[in-house]
């Protein structure tokens, strides 16, 4: 339902006056709650009754949000506490930030925080507390040094729902080399939030009703304690998960930690040596959804044996699966092919642009195995063609060629033992972006056979980079 104020003083002491403030208390939610840039102090600008319903009515005080440009000043710092105040004892969604929300990258510089900015949101901070037992959903991103300062709340958060903190100004360099950065010990111990997000910033709290959990900058034996305890976790994305500091003896003598309800999963590996300990360390067998990959401009080879170990120990189930191949060593893709006959859908980037006749066989498997070379066969036992089964959505995109010739093997694959099987190809998407100088063309047999499949939708394209040098 849409609902539109316009006032008119003369028609207010009639149509206005005759209606009961609980009714006109209930539109005012409504009409709050429904349009997301609406502030319940618009409603008190209206008139006199209408500024005494709003302000008397807790319901419409519940959510406050204030951003960088809106959270500086003695002004908003009063009207934070005049807000909540008028909230009485509801349950509260807080969003504050005394900085711009970054890019996301560990590489962005760092931002230099003065002490005018500081000293706000030191004193914001201690507003917002003051009812921390009514935080329902807590949103903050502050600098690390005053975000540490939250300490031990008065008033325990115990109906958090959704809590979500990053930390600003963080030395990157401090993070690489010692693994230091800001953490919260004590504050969030007894409260049992569902949804946390976290960025540069190590938090203690009660990890077993989580059941989303996003986390930038992680260490891997922090993920394995957190894999431990959080037993009703279902959906994860770890970015930038490395293994500094990290007793590595330690982790590899460990039992193996199941997380038995997660059933999705992204994460980003600044190193090697963080991906073959998450992959010894960790199983989970109720996976479905998985993007597995290396930190963006990070030239470290990934572990294709730690994968598939990993894989294996789970007894997982894929039916979603993004990598990209020049992470692992060439041609090492086609290893993964036998443990993913429940696939459905099917994600590949192609950051290498060099061009490897050795990459290009796990393709050929998919389409004419016969054309395999035996020495390049999966080492992992086999014994069903044709590879992916079920795979419904193909999405490939790289900068370099696509060996195109594979394509009319995705639909009709050819089986060495004479058994005939089509995939359930839905959609083949395939986006080449390529350097100048190199040819680039779609053979007319795969424009022809896009042409002619009904039930499949077809999305080829190839790109010359032009701007690049």
């Amino acid at each position: 339902m849409d609902i539109t104020f316009q006032y008119d003083s003369a028609e207010s002491d009639g149509f206005l006056e005759s209606l009961p403030i609980e009714l006109i208390s209930t539109i005012f939610v409504h009409y709050v709650h429904s349009i997301p840039t609406t502030s319940p102090l618009t409603l008190g600008k209206i008139c006199r009754r209408w500024r005494y319903i709003a302000w008397s009515t807790p319901e419409l005080w519940t959510e406050l949000t204030m951003d960088s440009l809106h959270s500086t000043s003695e002004t908003h710092i009063e009207l934070a506490e005049e807000w909540l105040g008028r909230s009485g004892s509801l349950p509260l969604s807080i969003k504050y930030s005394s900085y711009q929300k970054g890019t996301g990258d560990i590489d962005e510089e760092p931002i230099e925080a003065d002490s005018e900015m500081l000293a706000y949101s030191q004193r914001m901070l201690k507003v917002l507390s003051r009812c921390s037992d009514r935080w329902h959903t807590l949103s903050l991103v502050l600098p690390s040094n005053v975000i540490e300062e939250i300490g031990t709340l008065t008033r325990p958060p115990s109906m958090l729902h959704s809590l979500s903190l990053e930390a600003r100004r963080v030395d990157v360099d401090e993070f690489r080399l010692h693994a230091r950065y800001p953490s919260i010990t004590v504050t969030f111990l007894k409260c049992s939030p569902k949804i946390v997000d976290i960025s540069f910033l190590k938090v203690s709290l009660d990890w077993t009703t989580v059941t989303v959990l996003n986390i930038k900058i992680v260490n891997i034996a922090e993920v394995a304690c957190i894999f431990q305890d959080a037993q009703n976790l279902s959906e994860c994305t770890l970015e930038a998960v490395h293994a500094y500091g990290t007793r590595i003896t330690t982790i590899r003598e460990s039992n193996v930690v199941v997380c038995p309800h997660l059933t999705s999963l992204v994460i980003f590996f600044a190193s090697v040596t963080s991906q073959e300990l998450f992959c010894s360390a960790i199983s989970l067998p109720a996976l479905k959804y998985l993007t597995f990959v290396g930190m963006e401009d990070n030239d470290t080879e990934l572990s294709m044996d730690g994968l598939i170990s990993f894989l294996s120990r789970s007894s997982c189930a894929l039916v979603n699966l993004e990598i990209d191949e020049a992470d692992f060593h060439s041609g090492s893709l086609i290893d993964l092919a036998p443990l993913l006959s429940s696939l459905t859908e099917l994600y590949i980037w192609s950051s290498d642009d060099r061009i490897s006749y050795e990459k290009d066989a796990f393709y050929e498997l998919l389409a004419d195995p016969t054309r395999v070379p035996t020495h390049v066969l999966p080492s992992t036992p086999y014994t069903a063609y044709p590879m992916l089964p079920c795979l419904e959505i193909y999405d490939w995109h790289g900068c370099k060629p696509y060996p195109w010739l594979t394509v009319p093997g995705l639909l009709n694959p050819v089986s060495p033992n004479g058994f005939q099987h089509r995939r359930p190809l839905q959609l083949v998407k395939i986006h080449c972006t390529d350097m100048p100088g190199r040819m680039l063309y779609i053979p007319q047999v795969v424009v022809r056979l896009s042409e002619e499949c009904d039930d499949v939708e077809f999305d080829l394209s190839v790109v010359s980079d032009w701007d690049s040098p």
